[in-house]
């Protein structure tokens, strides 16, 4: 298949700009009482991320979920203890730093890069440990193949502010027989035709160079995870192929039918104008694969097609279990005899814990944002595009979204009239449900707390609302610091970027 995005540069992780300046600011450039920036504007995230652009009634879809984060355990207080030098820290200070961890890694210092935490953070102890925290979950959210998270090597002589960044540890080792001088950290190579060779399960070289990444010049944290979740970065580094049913062959999931569906749920409100159907299946390894199907038509809709006009039984097409939504007539009813243009939003957990993101459009291909005709995020200030990567990581801050079935309910009130057992079996009960989401939130926190045990010397609530997922977002903190404008000049990429 041929990606022409695979020769976009790793420069877009240090020059992917904004001219957005009007998000929310949540830290001035100079800070010079030292308070924190993190956190200071939270938007209340206990609610849904998305809305719809027509109304606000989705907006306390996820308010009471059925199944809720569990209240974080008491966490024992850091071993870390991160000493900021009384006058700050400079970018001679980093420069400095990094040419000495460079000259004591030698021939291997090839595979290091370095990132370092903007200055006025690092002014206030909970903001520096939020962007220790962003920096390392954003990097481990795109690692798809590791089985762990990896943590870089402090190298600011115990002040938390510059961290070495193998990226063997990330995104796998190129082989030194390719003849490639400098080392690419993502993926598999091109042949002659420009097409990608076969996917070998383990991301290696030539999607894109390292030439605008050079280890000499370590680059902003901010602008490093700001551009890391960028829909053309981010679908790259996870290694995400042209269609769906590519991604489910690599997985070990072929030949979807209902008895591998472990489970079914249909939402009447969801993130899109109407009803979403979402369906669950387990890969060879026992990871969870979720996907929805949405309609893709811009019009509200206002019930679940399955509880009234057609069976409640899906109908599957081809062998990826897409499910043939069902139109609707003009007198507002279902029938498949209309065919309705539907998406999907689909997410599948990794082997660190983490989650990697995906969107498929209507001929079940990749897709780097949803169109707005269906759904926004009103936390991307810049266009309000929910984008692979970015949105769906600052949404689900603690895993999955823990949706109600409402299907389900219609079918338990004894609103379906047609296949009513077979819809029992179909639709999935709560509890099930319920048990699916909590497997998965597990995961996620044992992630999170690898990195914020490693990486924060805050006091153990706050670290354990990073662990679970409650409160402001990290990542999402350096997001919106980047498109505020707090990074000097036109890309943030200078030796002047500090702030």
């Amino acid at each position: 298949m041929v990606l022409p995005r695979l020769w976009i540069t790793l420069a877009l992780l240090i020059t992917t700009s904004t001219a957005c300046t009007s998000a929310t600011n949540r830290g001035s450039k100079d800070n010079k009482d030292g308070q924190s920036l993190f956190g200071s504007d939270v938007q209340d995230n206990s609610k849904n991320c998305y809305v719809s652009t027509k109304d606000d009634r989705l907006k306390n879809f996820y308010a009471n979920p059925p199944t809720q984060t569990p209240e974080a355990a008491p966490q024992a207080k850091s071993a870390n203890s991160f000493v900021v030098a009384k006058d700050g820290v400079a970018m001679a200070n980093v420069t400095d730093w990094v040419a000495k961890d460079k000259a004591k890694r030698g021939a291997d210092s090839k595979y290091f890069r370095y990132a370092y935490i903007p200055f006025s953070m690092l002014k206030d102890q909970t903001s520096a440990n939020a962007a220790r925290v962003a920096l390392f979950k954003a990097l481990n959210s795109t690692a798809v193949y590791e089985s762990g998270n990896y943590v870089g090597d402090d190298v600011s002589d115990g002040q938390g502010a510059v961290y070495a960044i193998d990226v063997r540890k990330l995104w796998g080792q190129a082989n030194p027989d390719d003849g490639v001088a400098v080392y690419n950290c993502v993926a598999n190579p091109l042949d002659k035709d420009g097409n990608v060779a076969l996917r070998t399960g383990i991301i290696s070289i030539e999607r894109m160079s390292l030439a605008n990444f050079p280890a000499d010049q370590p680059v902003n944290a901010a602008r490093l995870v700001y551009n890391l979740l960028f829909p053309n970065v981010y679908d790259v580094l996870i290694d995400t192929p042209q269609f769906q049913s590519d991604l489910l062959r690599d997985l070990g999931i072929d030949q979807i039918d209902y008895d591998k569906i472990l489970a079914w749920v249909g939402i009447k409100d969801s993130i899109v104008f109407g009803p979403r159907v979402a369906k669950m299946v387990r890969t060879v390894d026992g990871r969870n694969y979720w996907a929805s199907q949405d309609y893709f038509d811009g019009a509200e809709h206002t019930e679940m097609p399955y509880a009234h006009d057609v069976s409640p039984v899906p109908v599957l097409e081809g062998d990826d279990g897409w499910v043939t939504l069902p139109g609707r007539n003009n007198d507002g009813s279902y029938s498949y005899d209309q065919g309705a243009a539907e998406a999907s939003e689909a997410w599948v957990e990794m082997r660190n814990g983490f989650l990697a993101y995906y969107i498929w459009g209507n001929a079940h291909q990749e897709r780097g944002r949803a169109e707005q005709s269906f759904v926004i995020d009103p936390d991307n200030q810049v266009n309000g595009y929910l984008l692979t990567g970015r949105s769906c990581i600052t949404c689900h801050k603690s895993g999955p979204q823990a949706a109600p079935n409402q299907m389900r309910q219609l079918v338990d009130a004894g609103t379906v009239t047609q296949d009513v057992e077979k819809a029992k079996e179909i639709w999935t009960p709560q509890t099930t449900l319920d048990q699916y989401y909590d497997e998965t939130k597990s995961h996620f926190s044992a992630a999170m707390t690898q990195i914020v045990n490693q990486v924060s010397d805050d006091d153990p609530a706050q670290n354990a609302s990073w662990i679970h997922g409650q409160g402001d977002e990290p990542i999402k903190f350096l997001v919106t610091y980047v498109e505020a404008g707090n990074l000097d000049g036109p890309t943030g990429s200078g030796p002047s970027s500090g702030q």
